[in-house]
């Protein structure tokens, strides 16, 4: 947070994408574990193919930020690497579960967090439509709305899961001390 805040002294200035391929290769030939269940016959531009695999470096890039008119991927790279990082901690954690008590694992609790992410906006109206829209089940691709039952027992009516809170809002904190 303190890099964002007060900035880094190595930052990378992102070009225009024409004529620079030398830029752009290294952070757009990067396979991502996961992708988003929505159709599956479109994928991620250049760019947004840059920005998921910038986001899934979190060592050398711990926030990234996008932004970017409406209508321009923002939420769609967002939920890629959503994705990526659901995937990639479940792999992980795999291997960490062969023991009983394998969950109070200092170790397991580390993974977790490192594998969190917090998106935050100057607009809570942003953060609250992306939170909403991420568990819902009419924003899926219907090759996938009935496959998905990510947490569906705690989800609300038209929900596949439970993964995303906004927690600016009190009445959602309040909801949610019964849990």
């Amino acid at each position: 947070m303190r890099s964002y805040l007060l900035g880094r002294k190595d930052k990378t200035e992102v070009p225009e994408a024409v004529n620079q391929g030398d830029f752009f290769w290294p952070l757009t030939n990067g396979i991502i574990y996961g992708r988003w269940p929505e159709n599956p016959e479109f994928g991620l531009s250049l760019l947004q193919s840059f920005a998921v695999n910038t986001a899934k470096k979190a060592g050398d890039n711990p926030v990234v930020a996008v932004n970017g008119p409406p209508g321009t991927g923002k939420t769609t790279l967002l939920k890629d690497i959503i994705a990526d990082k659901l995937v990639s901690r479940t792999l992980l954690l795999k291997e960490l579960s062969d023991k009983n008590d394998w969950f109070s694992d200092e170790k397991v609790t580390r993974l977790i967090m490192q594998h969190s992410m917090v998106v935050a906006s100057s607009n809570n109206k942003a953060v609250e439509n992306i939170s909403k829209e991420l568990p819902s089940l009419s924003k899926l691709h219907k090759a996938f709305s009935s496959k998905t039952k990510h947490f569906k027992i705690v989800a609300p009516e038209g929900d596949w899961g439970y993964f995303v809170q906004c927690w600016g809002i009190q009445k959602t904190v309040k909801h949610l001390n019964h849990f």
